[in-house]
């Protein structure tokens, strides 16, 4: 090989390298820009800061099987965690929704099982699903209660367990949301009372405290006018005269 054609030669060498170099700082720059290294006083580095909106892990014997997103949304969106199973699909997310956090634990075909919540009025909230059916709720009241609902695929309320500092009360409801049965801690003359409601959702049957007589029934017609009271009001009146 001749002197000029070891020069043409060298000269090709060379100008790939400066392509390939090129290529090397177009990445590095690429890289840089959310890749960031810090180095302590001695120039040694002591952690890495990485700026994006999503990134991805792999399973560890498989690359192409994603188990762990974290991203990073637009306004109202917000960032999000998300687990994924065997079949490439959510089961877990934390996420916030228009500054709002929210957990999902999600069934296969990625319907609810658990959600988790807690909005701006900071009254948290815990629903619970039957692979996407709603089946029960805690939250809190905005009266400073704590409310328990069991409910059905309708989502309306069958049964609700309700905690104040003046009253605990459990309801009952029926298909058409009318209250069926109040049980309450609370009642005008001390004590419970056990309140059964007719179909048209007005007291029925009224079990309570008449202090310091005992017990007390009420019936009621449909009409709500009473029918039966024990014990009498008439025997009530004449005991309070004899104690006087």
């Amino acid at each position: 090989m001749s002197t000029s054609d070891e020069i043409a030669t060298l000269r090709a060498e060379l100008a790939e390298l400066r392509k390939q170099a090129d290529r090397l700082r177009e990445e590095m720059d690429g890289l840089t820009r959310f890749i960031r290294v810090a180095y302590d006083k001695n120039g040694k580095p002591t952690h890495i800061n990485i700026t994006c909106w999503l990134m991805e892990f792999a399973h560890p014997d498989d690359p192409n099987r994603v188990q762990i997103v974290l991203g990073a949304g637009k306004k109202g969106s917000g960032p999000y965690i998300s687990l994924w199973g065997e079949d490439s699909k959510a089961r877990m997310s934390l996420m916030l929704e228009k500054d709002e956090p929210i957990i999902r634990v999600l069934a296969p075909g990625l319907k609810h099982a658990v959600l988790i919540t807690a909005p701006k009025d900071g009254r948290g909230l815990v629903g619970v699903f039957d692979n996407g059916n709603p089946r029960a709720v805690m939250k809190a009241g905005v009266d400073n209660a704590g409310v328990v609902s069991v409910v059905h695929d309708d989502g309306h309320t069958r049964a609700t367990l309700h905690g104040s500092e003046e009253e605990g009360a459990v309801m009952v409801a029926t298909m058409d949301m009318k209250t069926a049965i109040k049980l309450s801690s609370k009642s005008l003359h001390g004590g419970g009372t056990l309140t059964v409601n007719g179909m048209n959702g007005k007291p029925a049957v009224i079990l309570s405290s008449l202090d310091p007589f005992g017990g007390c029934i009420i019936l009621k017609d449909a009409a709500g006018n009473t029918t039966v009271t024990l014990p009498d009001p008439g025997k009530i009146g004449e005991r309070e005269t004899e104690e006087e």
